[in-house]
């Protein structure tokens, strides 16, 4: 699934015409915050496109959330298959980061998009969130287990 939707083209997964279709430009203008994020070497003006800047962190969060998704489902398979918490978390990061690079290495063949180590980055940060989730899960289900 990853790799699919980083095949596909900027403008086959863009939410800017569903976002315009709901929200009028000015009304948008006025809710968001005004904010310029500088994500490799692009900047990304909340006030002067709206538009952009939602489409912008709805795609940084997706990232966010779907390596969280990754890494909490390979470190349940590690944990029930690796004794050592330390071991399952790295070989869960590992491979999430090894999953993360190809998907970047992927988007070179799409069109107007645009690989970035910075998403890898966030991807990281999104399989760590999956393995903390994971790591509760283990813990909740261990005490309920024991009780």
């Amino acid at each position: 699934m990853i790799f699919y939707f980083s095949s596909q083209s900027y403008y086959e997964q863009t939410i800017i015409p569903q976002l315009q279709s709901w929200l009028p430009a000015k009304e948008l203008r006025e809710r968001v915050p005004d904010l310029v994020i500088s994500y490799d070497h692009v900047y990304v003006n909340a006030k002067k496109n709206p538009y952009g800047f939602i489409e912008f962190i709805f795609r940084k969060l997706s990232h966010l959330f779907v390596y969280a998704v990754l890494g909490c489902f390979f470190m349940l398979l590690f944990r029930f298959r690796i004794a050592k918490n330390w071991l399952s978390i790295l070989f869960t990061l590992v491979l999430c980061m090894v999953v993360a690079g190809l998907d970047e290495v992927n988007q070179l063949d799409a069109v107007k998009r645009t690989p970035s180590i910075v998403d890898v980055g966030i991807d990281a940060a999104g399989a760590m969130i999956g393995v903390m989730v994971a790591l509760l899960v283990q813990r909740i289900y261990a005490r309920n287990k024991r009780e």
